[in-house]
């Protein structure tokens, strides 16, 4: 049996002078795997998780973030799928 639960995270993200989408979308990554990373360091196993996320461009750049807008949040992305 699969039990669904869901989870909401907010940030500010500043004005739209401040932050872009794309940046926004790569924070919304990172806030649902800092929630995942929280998930499965509560538990005595690791759990299938799905993130969803629309943006294509947001998703493709974490391949390749270097010099890009909002490599800052990659990074953390990176981090995050590797410490599960």
């Amino acid at each position: 049996m699969a039990v669904q639960r869901r989870c909401t995270s907010r940030m500010d993200m500043g004005t739209d002078a401040d932050s872009t989408l794309y940046a926004a979308e790569l924070q919304g990554i990172n806030l649902a795997l800092t929630m995942a990373v929280v998930e499965v360091d509560a538990s005595a196993f690791k759990k299938q998780m799905n993130i969803f996320d629309d943006n294509q461009a947001a998703i493709h750049s974490l391949a390749s973030s270097e010099g890009k807008s909002g490599a800052y949040f990659s990074k953390q992305i990176a981090a995050s799928v590797e410490s599960l």
